[in-house]
């Protein structure tokens, strides 16, 4: 077989369908039939058409005050399906490697997905090879000031999210280490985004000790892996654990994009 023969067939009018599509962004969120026929080469009337194929199906809607084209909020469905699998996956690959830390620092492990600023629950393990252990409850809001997963969220803001977020914020103060000060938050933000992980010293409950680390889908951070205990038990082993997370991190991010 030729070079010419391998490759894919491409259906010309689904083709141009999507580059319509793609003509949208951040920038361009609105915008003319002259402006998107000019973005692709194509005369208006090609993109006229596919324009009405696409509205007709609810992908693209049209704003009757100034006439120009836009993503039409039925793509957000198709978004959520994404995530929603994608959160699955993350779930399957990330219980191995929950296991394998609290069995290691026989501690509980929990496994979050990201999405909109927001930490949500996935998974929590607990360690077998320990009579005693300490696990965070579910179901409550995360204070991202106080809690190595929270910490995940403001260190994965730029830092003009950051400033702009913190403006509108007060936090709570749950023990004598805990973070409050604005100026002390974007401090410790700025500082856990240059580490590439989080660690929580007794900030939201006396004795406890927990670090966190980031997962990406190979451009933006999709879930938070952590790992919690005693302070006894955990903060001496701060490095190797920190190790294993960024380790463990790096083959998830593997396995969900099988690269």
């Amino acid at each position: 077989m030729s070079e010419k023969d391998s490759k894919p067939r491409v259906i010309q009018s689904v083709q141009r369908a999507l580059d319509i599509i793609e003509c949208f962004d951040e920038i361009n969120r609105e915008l003319t039939l002259s402006e998107i026929s000019h973005k692709l080469g194509l005369n208006k009337s090609t993109v006229h058409g596919i324009i009405k194929t696409l509205s007709v199906n609810e992908y693209i809607d049209q704003n009757i005050s100034n006439g120009k084209y836009l993503l039409s909020p039925k793509l957000l469905g198709k978004y959520q399906l994404v995530f929603d699998s994608m959160s699955i996956r993350l779930k399957e690959i990330g219980s191995y490697y929950l296991k394998e830390l609290s069995l290691k620092y026989k501690a509980s492990s929990r496994l979050f997905s990201f999405k909109n600023n927001r930490l949500i629950f996935l998974e929590m393990i607990k360690p077998t090879n320990s009579y005693y252990t300490i696990s965070s409850v579910t179901g409550y809001p995360i204070p991202l000031n106080a809690t190595a997963s929270g910490k995940m969220v403001l260190s994965n803001m730029t830092l003009e999210e950051l400033d702009q977020y913190l403006k509108y914020q007060s936090f709570e103060k749950y023990t004598e280490k805990t973070l409050v000060d604005k100026n002390d938050v974007f401090a410790d933000a700025k500082m856990n985004r240059e580490n590439g992980y989080c660690i929580e010293d007794e900030e939201i409950e006396i004795g406890i000790y927990s670090v966190a680390c980031p997962i990406y889908d190979g451009v933006s951070m999709v879930g938070v892996l952590s790992i919690t205990g005693s302070v006894e038990q955990l903060k001496h082993q701060t490095k190797d654990m920190i190790k294993d997370m960024m380790e463990y991190s790096k083959k998830i991010t593997k396995e969900l994009t099988g690269n």
